[in-house]
């Protein structure tokens, strides 16, 4: 796991190395994609602090979800990432829910496996 872990902490570490540099060598509409990406992920990943509220999970989950679809929406709009009609938007939709849940997903059993090692311990 800690491999995983770390194999994916270089991705996103080398993902954004590439993409901020990539914002000097790109034509003016990549430029606004690479820069609508990079905003829309800050802003999903301060979001995502809502977990750390007393809310419980599946309304944390619902708040989560609302306000990464609505981002991930509205940066597509604003830098023109698919044309606006019927079904770009389903496919697109899609295409977002089964990221976010195959996130969720992974994040979920990671906790409750953090969960069940900090109860064994206490034990």
């Amino acid at each position: 796991m800690k491999i995983v872990k770390s194999a994916i902490i270089g991705l996103m570490v080398g993902s954004l190395i590439l993409m901020i540099s990539g914002l000097f060598f790109v034509e003016d509409e990549v430029r606004m994609m690479m820069i609508g990406c990079l905003v829309m992920t800050t802003l999903i990943g301060a979001l995502s602090r809502v977990y750390d509220s007393n809310l419980p999970l599946l309304p944390a989950a619902a708040i989560h979800l609302f306000g990464s679809y609505v981002l991930f929406f509205g940066t597509a709009y604003l830098v023109n990432l698919f044309p606006f009609k019927l079904g770009p938007i389903i496919s697109g939709s899609l295409v977002f829910l089964i990221i976010f849940f195959m996130i969720w997903t992974g994040y979920y059993f990671s906790e409750k496996k953090k969960i069940e090692k900090m109860n064994k311990n206490l034990n």
